[in-house]
């Protein structure tokens, strides 16, 4: 996992080794599980996927901070 302060944003990004494409699950509310990608997508001004070469990918997301 990286925090980075980037010209008044926080970049977040968390890596696995798994080459396994990203699947995000159909929203559904009644899930207790598996909606992590929900909360980045509502909390975060931008996100996405990277593949790390042969190494897996990481899931990234900026979210402005300060005034």
């Amino acid at each position: 996992m990286v925090l980075e302060l980037r010209r008044g944003r926080l970049h977040i990004a968390v890596a696995d080794a798994s080459l396994a494409p990203l699947v995000r699950p159909v929203p559904n509310h009644s899930r207790t599980s598996g909606r992590g990608l929900d909360l980045v997508d509502v909390l975060a001004d931008e996100w996405g996927v990277e593949r790390i070469g042969p190494y897996g990918k990481a899931v990234w997301a900026t979210i402005a901070v300060g005034g």
